[in-house]
């Protein structure tokens, strides 16, 4: 049950929330290095200048950007989906893996997990998550916030940061893949034409634990319903 919670944490934080939430990248101001003109010097003879004007001179070369508008276009698309995931996850050497369904549509995002026969299905509303399971044949429903930084916001907030990283067939078809990272580790991001996430990679330590994830469609579509966010009765 311990593996289960963590890996249903580790779910919210790779696909499962997408508030306003600071994220952890700072950008860094653009630098131009430019090295001053030296004052040309006349000489006595009369409208002669001994020196010959030096051009100004920017030292700092130019990083070509590479191209990311397939990235950026579809995480500012409306975008809807449910994927069916395998999640695997490694914390100091211990793997555990799960099965996910995740629906999401207009922001409001709903993951179901299942282990050992518990259920558990979470809600994200703006920025409340709901947690519901199944206990004496009802359901319970507690609620919390969101959390203020996790790779989806992430990736959005800093797309213009990461690089084409190729491709992968997954889920049926080939989803194009970025990569780039934030304060805490590496993040690959693969997405469908249809800007569906289709497989997330994480790597990072926090206080002296690090923790690999591996989030992997094995099925999706790319419209899901109103009702499907409706919480259990």
């Amino acid at each position: 049950m311990k593996e289960f919670i963590g890996l249903l944490a580790v779910s919210m934080l790779l696909l499962g929330c997408v508030g306003n939430g600071a994220t952890s990248a700072t950008p860094t101001p653009a630098v131009i290095e430019a090295t001053p003109t030296p004052v040309a010097v006349a000489t006595a003879t009369p409208l002669v200048l001994d020196a010959t004007p030096t051009p100004a001179v920017n030292d700092a070369t130019p990083t070509p950007k590479v191209e990311t508008s397939a990235l950026t276009t579809c995480l500012s698309a409306s975008r809807s989906w449910k994927v069916d995931y395998a999640v695997k996850a490694v914390t100091n050497g211990e793997s555990s893996q799960v099965q996910m369904t995740q629906y999401f549509k207009d922001g409001k995002i709903r993951t179901d997990v299942t282990s050992s026969g518990v259920e558990v299905r979470t809600f994200v509303d703006g920025t409340t998550v709901n947690s519901c399971f199944q206990a004496g044949g009802s359901w319970n429903c507690q609620a919390s916030q969101v959390p203020a930084t996790n790779v989806e916001t992430d990736v959005k907030a800093n797309a213009d940061t990461y690089v084409a990283d190729g491709t992968m067939s997954v889920a049926g078809t080939t989803a194009n893949c970025f990569k780039g990272s934030n304060a805490q580790g590496d993040i690959r991001y693969c997405i469908s034409s249809d800007c569906v996430p289709l497989f997330v990679s994480y790597s990072a330590t926090q206080s002296g634990v690090t923790v690999q994830t591996e989030t992997k469609a094995t099925a999706y579509a790319a419209t899901v319903a109103d009702a499907d966010f409706a919480l259990p009765a």
